[in-house]
């Protein structure tokens, strides 16, 4: 169950990365976390 774990993790990594990077400016707005939400 690790494994499958680490790979998950492995994408959320590279996502919360990417979403850090791009999101810093955006998360004093937080128009992307609505757009989450909505679509999540």
């Amino acid at each position: 169950m690790r494994k499958e774990r680490i790979f998950m993790t492995k994408e959320q990594l590279m996502i919360n990365a990417i979403l850090e990077a791009v999101g810093l400016e955006s998360i004093k707005s937080a128009p992307i976390q609505r757009r989450v939400h909505q679509e999540g």
